[in-house]
């Protein structure tokens, strides 16, 4: 008696997850014809393409096997579904492919910071003098950071609802700030950059190629540019 073969199950979790994370595959076969040790000869490929793109069709990371899984290394919408081989010699008819399980995956956020106008050079003797710091997010929102001032080590946690954050600072001293342990809705991510705020503690600071006069009454610095000074000998 030939057993016509057929999809026991399909299983594919979990349904959304972060990039360069594991899909886990799980899928088997009942019936065919089988030889004298009870095999059927047969095997289970997991295949993913990308939603909308059927040419794009590659076998899953894990290789052969109805348990298998595939690792996750480009964020979208993607398409599992395992296809069964049969022996050519047999007469049973091909087995239909299951419907493709869709799972997301998201990319992880990351950070970028820069600092606004004016604001990376402060005058310590003015105390309304700020720094402006503008954050911008890739990901899905809310986004959640620290920002460490790397001098005193102080630690502030935030959360933006949206993908540009601005947040102001006052430091007594030259600092670096730097954003870590950050995460959107669904993933860790990751920060690209950091930020430096220089504070004038005396009246007049050299900084390169740059004079910076702070006066007591000043709001912010006066800059004299030498970097295009040119001397006659």
């Amino acid at each position: 008696v030939l057993y016509q073969p057929r999809w026991l199950e399909t299983v594919v979790t979990p349904p959304a997850l972060c990039q360069d994370e594991t899909v886990y595959l799980n899928a088997s076969v009942e019936g065919g014809v089988t030889d004298a040790n009870h095999q059927t000869g047969t095997y289970i490929q997991w295949v993913v393409s990308p939603v909308g793109d059927t040419a794009n069709v590659t076998n899953v990371t894990g290789g052969l096997g109805g348990h298998s899984y595939d690792i996750a290394s480009e964020a979208g919408i993607f398409m599992y579904y395992p296809t069964y081989v049969a022996p050519e010699n047999t007469n049973c008819a091909p087995i239909n492919t299951p419907n493709a399980t869709l799972v997301t995956v998201y990319a992880h956020p990351t950070a970028t910071m820069s600092l606004g106008n004016g604001s990376d050079v402060l005058c310590f003797n003015n105390n309304d003098d700020n720094a402006t710091i503008h954050v911008f997010f890739t990901g899905v929102a809310p986004f959640h950071f620290y920002l460490q001032d790397m001098t005193t080590m102080d630690v502030t946690e935030y959360t933006s609802y949206s993908t540009h954050f601005t947040l102001e600072v006052t430091p007594d001293r030259t600092t670096t700030y730097r954003i870590f342990q950050l995460s959107d809705r669904y993933c860790e991510g990751e920060v690209l950059d950091d930020v430096t705020v220089t504070v004038i503690v005396s009246e007049y600071e050299l900084l390169q190629d740059s004079l910076f006069v702070c006066s007591s009454d000043a709001t912010a610095p006066v800059v004299f540019d030498f970097s295009q000074l040119t001397i006659n000998e």
